[in-house]
């Protein structure tokens, strides 16, 4: 039993790092079947997945939105941008 709670450990902290590195680079064949074998049988790592794609997005449109400005947040920005994260996971 120990052994295979270990297995499902390594393997989602695989598949964690494959959705990572997939908003970055291009995975080859077999990450990608991995991953997609992984994220249809994971409900956690589904959720990071979505997760992670929805707080990427977000701090890509807040980087664009504010070059040349400082780039600390107030605390009235960064309630704003966990309403927006809750408010897209909640679509998906």
């Amino acid at each position: 039993m120990k052994d295979e709670s270990y297995k499902t450990f390594k393997n989602c902290q695989r598949a964690t790092f494959l959705i990572e590195k997939r908003q970055y680079s291009r995975l080859s064949i077999r990450e990608w079947f991995f991953l997609r074998y992984h994220l249809s049988s994971c409900a956690l790592c589904t959720l990071f997945s979505k997760q992670t794609l929805v707080i990427n997005t977000l701090i890509q449109k807040l980087v664009k939105s504010t070059e040349g400005e400082p780039s600390t947040l107030d605390n009235k920005s960064k309630e704003s941008i966990q309403s927006r994260i809750n408010e897209e996971i909640s679509k998906r």
